[in-house]
Formats: C-alpha cells, sequence, structure tokens
C-alpha cells in the first residue's frame, strides 16, 4: 500500500472506532428529548445526525448514512409531537435509533482509494 492508503486505512479505523461513542451520544440525546423537551438536545441530536450522514457516506457506512439522513428527516417532521411525546413518537424514535445502530457495525462498501496514474 501506498502512504496515502495507509493513511486513509488509519482514519477510517479512527472512524471505525468512533462510531460506538457516536451512536451511544446520539441515543443518550433522544432519550432527552423524549424525557423531556429542549431545544438545545434537538439541535445537538440534528448535528449529530447530519453529521453522522456525511461522514458515514465517505467511508463507506452507505446504510448508515441513509439511516442518519432519514432519522434526521423524520426528527424534523415530528418535532410537535416530541413536545408532547407519544408512545407512538417514542416507539418511531427507537425503530429508526434500532436501524441506526444495526447499520453503525461494518461498513457496505470497501471504499478504494484513488490510484494517482502519474506517479511512476
Amino acid at each position: 500500500m501506498s502512504k496515502e492508503e495507509d493513511e486513509f486505512a488509519a482514519i477510517l479505523a479512527a472512524y471505525t472506532a468512533e462510531l460506538p461513542a457516536k451512536i451511544a451520544e446520539i441515543k443518550l440525546l433522544l432519550s432527552s428529548l423524549v424525557s423531556k423537551w429542549n431545544k438545545d438536545d434537538l439541535q445537538k441530536l440534528h448535528r449529530c445526525l447530519h453529521n453522522l450522514h456525511g461522514a458515514a457516506a465517505t467511508f463507506g457506512y452507505v446504510k448508515l448514512s441513509t439511516a442518519a439522513m432519514k432519522f434526521n428527516d423524520e426528527l424534523h417532521h415530528c418535532v410537535a409531537d416530541l413536545k408532547n411525546s407519544t408512545r407512538q413518537t417514542e416507539r418511531e424514535f427507537q425503530l429508526l435509533f434500532d436501524e441506526l445502530k444495526n447499520a453503525s457495525h461494518e461498513p457496505d462498501i470497501k471504499v478504494i482509494f484513488p490510484v494517482d496514474k502519474n506517479k511512476g
């Protein structure tokens, strides 16, 4: 492997190692929102999901990226329900969280580092 490929592999390994903490943070924020409405936690959850959506796709976690986008979209649609937190809303968000967590276990595709054909 080239130096660039080794560096990318190290970045991918670090990202993968950080995923459980990112998922745990999302779960904590979601639990907080369901138990008590809090605009700051809503903004943090939105930011976490948005960042996860973008970064996951970069590292080959296509299902995780899609799940984060879906969760974030649903979050926007259900903000009013979160304020009144119904059992149905809680179940919906738990299902979305479970989908997110299950998709975080391994990448769906292997990201291939581009080869520079100009290098000899």
